[in-house]
């Protein structure tokens, strides 16, 4: 059923107040937790200080999470009809370009920020509080070991190598990056399926679904979750650690082409 151009811009106002919800709330509820769950611990680093942090129960959740940053807009109007109603007006192949790209922008930037974030505590607030908790001679080492130990201590962390602000902007990126394809994925499904809670859930469903069939069967090293949050787990070289979700990546790229190339030639939704 259509709505009145007043009934959609008040749904529009409740819709953009539920994302800055869902936005501060993956950002800071996550972060919050595992900054919590950090103090009176003991360290022999920085990098285990912040993979401590970044080791939540969100990151079993976080594409679902970034389904509805960024797919909540489409969910709507798929609900609403409002997509049929675009077919009027511009041609469906724009129209879904253009939310697919959207789509990203928040979680990539939620993720981000909320890796960035932990990352700055870790390393930056942290020694200026006094660095509690971190004593590399607690675990036979001196400082410039335990320099040296964060190189190998978990899969990414090996941009240490290039420099602080690398490792830890490079993996808010990859974070990032991740929960965008989440999203894309999620609005995809939109598309091409009718069940809108379904639809939005579904690649949510499936990386925990990997997850736990992975874990036991090839190995944590095989799991998505550990792939994006390798924190925890012996270290890997970057690419075997990232190959998981880069499967994922992969994958989302090639059903966007295909269903952008359809939405091109036949012109309609479903």
């Amino acid at each position: 059923m259509l709505k009145s151009p007043e009934m959609r811009k008040a749904g529009g106002t409740v819709l953009n107040l539920t994302k800055l919800v869902l936005a501060v709330g993956a950002v800071v509820v996550p972060l919050a937790y595992g900054v919590q769950m950090s103090v009176s611990k003991g360290y022999p680093s920085q990098v285990a200080v912040f993979s401590h942090i970044m080791i939540t129960p969100f990151m079993f959740v976080f594409p679902l999470l970034a389904a509805f940053l960024g797919g909540l807009r489409m969910y709507s109007e798929v609900g609403h009809r409002f997509a049929s109603l675009m077919a009027t007006r511009q041609s469906m192949y724009r129209y879904l370009a253009g939310r697919l790209v959207g789509s990203a922008i928040v979680p990539f930037a939620c993720y981000f920020l909320y890796a960035a974030l932990a990352f700055v505590i870790a390393y930056f607030v942290w020694p200026a509080v006094g660095n509690p908790g971190v004593d590399p001679s607690n675990y036979q080492m001196t400082n410039a070991q335990a320099a040296q130990a964060e190189l190998r201590d978990t899969s990414y962390s090996q941009l240490l190598g290039a420099g602080t602000l690398v490792y830890g902007f490079g993996y808010a990126a990859w974070l990032g990056i991740s929960a965008a394809v989440y999203s894309i994925a999620s609005v995809l499904c939109l598309v091409v399926l009718k069940n809108r809670l379904a639809a939005i859930a579904l690649p949510a469903a499936l990386y925990l679904g990997q997850s736990v069939l992975a874990i036991p069967l090839v190995g944590p090293q095989a799991a998505l979750v550990f792939s994006v949050f390798p924190f925890g787990l012996t270290q890997l070289p970057m690419f075997v650690a990232a190959t998981p979700q880069l499967a994922v990546d992969i994958a989302v790229v090639l059903f966007a082409f295909y269903v952008l190339t359809r939405m091109r030639r036949k012109g309609y939704l479903t």
